[in-house]
């Protein structure tokens, strides 16, 4: 009795579609929106409302104790991120000084894998936030021959951090539209 009313139940719903699909002449393709997240289509309000949200972002990486105060967590947690950056920037230019040093065209160090908390918090890895430590790094520290930059392993799913000359970097269109956002509003005589 339960296999019949559920068939039943099934063939009603095809009825219901197809009775639409009838009134609808044929046509039942939803009709494409606008993707939100193309700058192109955000709405002059929802530009400065995005603007907005990236200066209000980046003042927490320029300056977490000021925007948090002086006892948050979060503020702490930002400040140790920095320095992790900085820890493996530095840690990175050593191995490829030694690497420059002592290897050879037969012998060296063909690539450095950093293990660092940074490759494990999601606000980097699936956040969408490193561009703001990225640009912390580049326009803060100066630092604009190497800049650090996080890559999943498509195989494993593992996260990475490397430091490639800036013209490498890859970068999403957003990516692209937070940094000239900072770059405009914090840093806008910086070539």
């Amino acid at each position: 009795m339960e296999k019949s009313s559920t068939l039943g139940q099934a063939i009603s719903n095809f009825e219901t579609k197809f009775k639409r699909y009838i009134a609808s002449d044929g046509n039942m393709t939803p009709k494409l929106q606008k993707n939100k997240s193309d700058s192109k289509y955000y709405s002059l309000d929802d530009k400065e409302r995005y603007k907005k949200s990236v200066i209000e972002n980046y003042k927490k990486f320029i300056a977490p104790f000021q925007v948090f105060g002086k006892s948050s967590a979060i503020a702490d947690q930002l400040e140790r991120d920095k320095t992790n950056l900085m820890a493996a920037f530095n840690l990175y230019k050593s191995v490829h000084e030694l690497n420059q040093q002592f290897g050879s065209t037969e012998t060296y160090i063909k690539s450095i894998d950093l293990e660092t908390p940074l490759t494990h918090r999601d606000r980097y890895t699936k956040g969408g936030e490193f561009i703001y430590l990225q640009c912390w790094f580049i326009y803060e520290c100066k630092q604009k021959e190497l800049v650090p930059q996080l890559t999943q392993n498509e195989q494993n799913g593992i996260w990475r951090l490397s430091f490639v000359p800036e013209e490498r970097k890859h970068v999403t269109a957003q990516d692209l539209e937070v940094e000239a956002i900072i770059q405009e509003c914090f840093y806008p005589t910086h070539s």
